[in-house]
This record gives structure tokens, C-alpha cells and sequence, in this order.
């Protein structure tokens, strides 16, 4: 059973499509999985990446008209794979490459990228001069993430080893309230933007600022 079917279990509908691409997408999703090879073209950034999305998120927790199936279709699997690669390869043409620290360790490696980062701090701009406009429209872009929080590193434990799988476990244990549903972070940032007005459901798809 898929949790878009669970009981009791209120799954978010497939959003608005935003070109050619997620709108032939979502149109295949209502209806039970077939080989769907011949698929347009993103018409924009905004079509790759809401399809994109989508794919995504049928290993997560689905959508309430989409036959979980769907997940492990072949066509889909293959769309979702040429998306991911276009996708990156944009963004090796965009971002400047960052030579490898001395001895090549994880923490000197992330140490030089954060390092060579000149661009301005969001956090920090928010905390000394933000304004709760600015505050709100940043809730609303990481929602789509942030109510999700941890999930996706979960799917790297089975390929670490020894240490480095127990350290993540760790840090895992922690995202996740230590087994207590206030402390996860998933459910704080739920509790953020409801204080702001805005819908905390999982997979919310109003983008609208409150009145």
C-alpha cells in the first residue's frame, strides 16, 4: 500500500502544471501506469523542475489521484533520469568548480567550498535587516523541502560504510525529534509556517502570502 492510499492518511493532489511537459505528465498520472515514451520538451525552467519534482516525489509520499506504481514505471524512471542529467549539467555550467583541499578529506573539501561561496547570506541578511515579507516568501520556497527535512538522506544510509553509516544514523536521529513527533524538524517548520498563516500540510501547493 502506498501512503497515498493509507487511511487516514491525507495525501497532497498533483499541483498546477507549468508547460507542455508537466502538464502531459500530470495527465498521464491520473491514469494507471503505461509506457509513456513520446513526452515534449520542457517548455521553461520552471516545467523541467515541477516535473522533476513530481518524479521525485512519488518515492516519497505520492499524490492522492496517482496510482503508486507509477513509482518504478520504466518511462517514468527514464524521464526522471534524462531530467536529473540535464538539470546538472546546467549547473556545472553555471557554478565555478572548486579545486580539492590538500589532502582531499570531506571536511577540508567542504571547508574550501564554503570558502570560495562569496554570494551574500540569506539567514544572515534576514536575522540583521529582514522584513516579514521577506521572512515569509523564504518559508514558502524551502517548504517544499523543509516538510520533508531528512527523508531523502535516509535513502544514503544503505550505502555507507562502517563509521560513516553510524554517524549519519546519529545525525538522522536527531532531525527526527529522537522518536518524539514536536522535536522533528519537519514538524517545527510545520509549526513556522503556520504561525505565519500559512499551510503547514505536506505538499501545500498555495503559494499565496496571507492576508
Amino acid at each position: 500500500m502506498t501512503l497515498s492510499a493509507a487511511p487516514g492518511f491525507a495525501a497532497p493532489h498533483l499541483p498546477s502544471p507549468a508547460g507542455a511537459l508537466s502538464d502531459t505528465l500530470f495527465d498521464a498520472l491520473r491514469r494507471p501506469p503505461f509506457a509513456m515514451w513520446d513526452l515534449p520538451a520542457p517548455e521553461t525552467d520552471d516545467d523541467l523542475h515541477l516535473t522533476l519534482y513530481a518524479c521525485y516525489e512519488l518515492g516519497y509520499v505520492g499524490f492522492a489521484e496517482v496510482d503508486g506504481d507509477w513509482e518504478w514505471e520504466p518511462s517514468l524512471v527514464a524521464l526522471r533520469g534524462s531530467l536529473e542529467r540535464r538539470f546538472e549539467a546546467t549547473l556545472r555550467e553555471a557554478i565555478d568548480t572548486v579545486a580539492d583541499a590538500p589532502n582531499g578529506t570531506v571536511p577540508e573539501r567542504l571547508q574550501a567550498l564554503i570558502a570560495a561561496d562569496k554570494s551574500p547570506s540569506v539567514a544572515r541578511h534576514l536575522a540583521a535587516h529582514g522584513i516579514e515579507h521577506e521572512l515569509v516568501e523564504l518559508l514558502i520556497h524551502r517548504s517544499a523541502y523543509l516538510l520533508k527535512e531528512a527523508d531523502p538522506h535516509v535513502r544514503t544510509i544503505p550505502r555507507l560504510p562502517g563509521r560513516a553509516k553510524a554517524a549519519m544514523v546519529e545525525v538522522l536521529a536527531d532531525e527526527y525529534g529522537g522518536g518524539r513527533l514536536e522535536y522533528m524538524h519537519s514538524e517545527l517548520y510545520r509549526q513556522a509556517l503556520k504561525a505565519f498563516g500559512l499551510d503547514g500540510a505536506y505538499g501545500a501547493t498555495s503559494t499565496a502570502f496571507p492576508v
